[in-house]
């Protein structure tokens, strides 16, 4: 906007409190420094400029021929950060659904003059897609009790939608991304025989959904079936649903059939699916044995270890590279977390010091996905799944829970020279949930989770 302001001889100084491009000048109170307020409008237009500027002419004693510009930009509140999606009590949400509506809060700004509410824009992006800015009323738009500036947003789509707020442009870096696809996929254990082993893959599923996808939508688990029985397979698949009733839970049986249905949302090879352009994956986490060829020194996340069809289900850099990279987010915003062992060491052998994480399957998978890989160089041990021996010990001592004498007292002597734990009261609920099923151990609520902190 141009201003032309004529001022006394006397006026040395002009003072703008609140301004704007668009602005409305209150009557001048007498006062001593003959300064002139101006205040923002309630309604004016918007434009993406990231600031306002006020230019100004000012002359003196009548005499325009004294007349000088001035130029005073004044910055719009430029958006730091948003949050959401919250449903409308107003409760952050961990997943989405189509046809529900979410809001979307700008909680930060930097420093600003003018009104947040009156200068941020707030935009979606569709699949990767054109960003294009959302239609803002009354009724989608207001200021929470925090001065929060607020978007209520209807969800039209089971697409990956990215929901911006901004004063200029906007960035990625201050949007929330929604509808994103979480895939975990499930190792068969049958390289151990052991009852305290062999279900303990599926068992570390189950926790990572009940404890932190249990209200995600889009979610999708794999396990490869070799080396279990019809009962466990069940005990399986029911606890996950048990959890979160909207998962896919699909049995596989080989890598191929795991990377197609990466590939396409199908066991069986689908060339033209376009199942991914709709379902990108945000995240994979697997379950499995690791290890790195000797002669080689090529990683591998061995899903069925010493069984039957071991060359089958072994997955390497060669056949991950057999995956579209589109199928994940963009900008290595999608993470894969390999909980098997030495997925990141990048040498063969038991004790490394200098680890070669160049040559890690870790960062080829990375490399090739443009995805960030977390992964152990080392061992990853998952024998604390169902509690430690310790917990075990001491619960069997002072219960008498032992299969025979022999086993008590064992259990007693060890007791007498070892300290308590100190949640045996959380064990001895845990525990009481226990069966077998066909001869292993099983339980939905397993204290132990391998963690994700531990990953390089």
């Amino acid at each position: 906007g141009f201003v032309l302001i004529k001022l006394s001889a006397k006026l040395s100084q002009l003072s703008i409190a609140k301004s704007l491009q668009n602005i409305k000048p209150t009557k001048p109170k007498k006062m001593a420094d003959h300064t002139i307020y101006m205040k923002e409008k309630d309604e004016y237009p918007k434009d993406k400029k990231p600031y306002h500027e006020l230019v100004t002419k000012v002359y003196f004693s009548g005499k325009p021929e004294t007349a000088k510009e001035a130029r005073l930009k004044m910055s719009k509140p430029l958006v730091k950060k948003i949050e959401g999606p919250f449903n409308e009590n107003d409760e952050l949400v961990n997943s989405t659904k189509k046809g529900d509506t979410y809001i979307f809060k700008a909680t930060e700004f930097q420093k600003f003059t003018l009104s947040p509410i009156k200068n941020i824009w707030w935009a979606q992006q569709i699949d990767e897609g054109k960003i294009t800015d959302i239609e803002l009323t009354k009724k989608n738009l207001y200021l929470d009790k925090n001065k929060n500036v607020c978007l209520k947003y209807k969800l039209e789509t089971n697409k990956p939608t990215r929901i911006y707020a901004y004063c200029s442009k906007p960035i990625k870096k201050v949007s929330i991304q929604v509808n994103k696809i979480v895939k975990e996929t499930v190792g068969t254990e049958q390289h151990s025989t052991n009852s305290a082993n062999k279900l303990m893959f599926l068992a570390q599923a189950v926790r990572e959904v009940r404890e932190r996808l249990n209200n995600y939508p889009n979610l999708e688990v794999l396990f490869f079936k070799d080396g279990y029985t019809e009962n466990q397979l069940n005990a399986f698949s029911n606890a996950v649903l048990s959890y979160n009733k909207e998962v896919r839970v699909i049995q596989i049986n080989s890598v191929y059939e795991l990377i197609n249905f990466i590939n396409g949302g199908s066991r069986k090879e689908i060339k033209e699916s376009k199942y991914r352009e709709i379902h990108k994956i945000s995240e994979i986490t697997i379950f499995a044995h690791g290890y790195v060829r000797d002669k080689t020194n090529e990683g591998v996340i061995s899903f069925g270890l010493d069984g039957k069809n071991a060359n089958n289900q072994e997955l390497d850099s060669k056949s991950f590279n057999k995956i579209d990279n589109k199928v994940f987010l963009v900008n290595n915003e999608s993470h894969l977390y390999s909980y098997a062992c030495r997925t990141g060491i990048g040498v063969s052998s038991e004790i490394v010091n200098n680890p070669l994480k160049s040559n890690s399957l870790a960062q080829k998978m990375s490399n090739h996905g443009k995805i960030t890989v977390h992964a152990y160089i080392k061992r990853s041990l998952y024998e604390d799944t169902w509690g430690t021996q310790n917990h075990r010990d001491t619960y069997i001592s002072d219960n008498d829970k032992g299969e025979s004498f022999m086993e008590n007292l064992k259990t007693d002597i060890k007791d007498a020279f070892s300290d308590d734990p100190n949640d045996m009261n959380a064990f001895g609920k845990y525990i009481s949930t226990e069966k077998k099923i066909d001869g292993v151990i099983w339980n939905t609520i397993n204290l132990t989770v391998i963690n994700r902190n531990n990953l390089n």
